[in-house]
């Protein structure tokens, strides 16, 4: 036993001496300016790595609620508007809002209001088509990034189901009523919160996925109709008068009505005011007396 366990202690040592005389011969075999080369080597092959490293980084494009508003002007609105209805359904959109206000006076302009869900990518091939039914007036596009809304949204929606994970498991365990009652109370608490959180991570997603368009339409000009001829006049102002007439009589003999039904109430009247003033007589000469 004694010669082996020498032995192995030889080899040991001389193992450990020939590590130790390595790294001494190949510092004395290298030549000079090959550590330099083998520096330039590794950082040229780190700055690869990294470029490869970058390319392999996914790009994330940024969440954009986008919003559009154009002014146009047309010539008929109700052709506008249905040829404005015709393109969204086309681009499976939406029409939210209708205002078509129609003047009651002839020299003041036809406007109209639309508000449009289309989506998102097809806000382009809409707002060109709208724009070219008239001649757009003004046009505007304002765009909201949501994405750090949605990876908080994300985050807190995470943590919450690992909350709700837990609470299910200490609810699988035996224990007193009253703790599973007060589990079974937080549990619904955090049910509550994922429901509403997930209701605004939908909207935000609805909201990025289509885009919203208002459209302001309004006529070029006002139609002022053709001044009538004298005859046309005076037959015009004829008939206006004799319906001005007929509606006097009318409201006379409405009010006439109205008297004779309440003719009752007016002669209890008369009677009280008839009393009332000669009881004052009376009194009157009395105190003349």
């Amino acid at each position: 036993m004694k010669p082996q366990i020498f032995g192995a202690i030889a080899c040991v040592g001389l193992a450990f001496t020939g590590c130790a005389s390595a790294p001494e011969m190949s510092k004395m075999e290298a030549p000079a300016g090959m550590e330099q080369n083998i520096a330039q080597d590794a950082t040229e092959e780190a700055k690869e790595v990294a470029a490869v490293a970058g390319e392999d980084v996914p790009r994330v494009d940024p969440q954009l609620v986008k919003t559009a508003e154009i002014d146009l002007e047309v010539e008929s609105i109700d052709a506008i508007v249905t040829a404005i209805t015709d393109t969204v359904k086309r681009n499976q959109g939406d029409i939210l809002e209708l205002q078509n206000n129609k003047p009651s006076n002839v020299r003041d302009r036809h406007r109209a209001f639309l508000r449009l869900r289309v989506p998102q990518q097809r806000l382009d091939r809409v707002l060109a088509e709208i724009g070219d039914l008239g001649i757009p007036q003004r046009q505007t596009l304002s765009a909201e990034d949501v994405s750090n809304q949605l990876v908080d949204l994300d985050a807190r929606l995470r943590n919450l189901r690992k909350q709700e994970e837990s609470l299910l498991k200490i609810m699988d365990r035996s224990g007193s009523v009253g703790d599973v009652l007060k589990v079974a109370q937080e549990l619904g608490n955090i049910r509550a919160q994922i429901e509403q959180i997930d209701a605004q991570q939908k909207n935000l997603r609805d909201r990025v996925s289509f885009s919203t368009i208002l459209v302001n339409l309004e006529t070029a000009t006002t139609t002022i109709p053709r001044s009538q001829p004298l005859g046309g006049q005076l037959g015009e102002t004829w008939d206006n008068a004799v319906y001005g007439v007929s509606s006097l009589t009318t409201g006379l003999l409405k009010l006439t009505l109205w008297l004779l039904a309440f003719s009752p109430y007016w002669l209890a009247i008369g009677v009280a005011f008839w009393l009332i003033r000669k009881y004052g007589k009376k009194m009157t000469e009395k105190n003349d007396r």
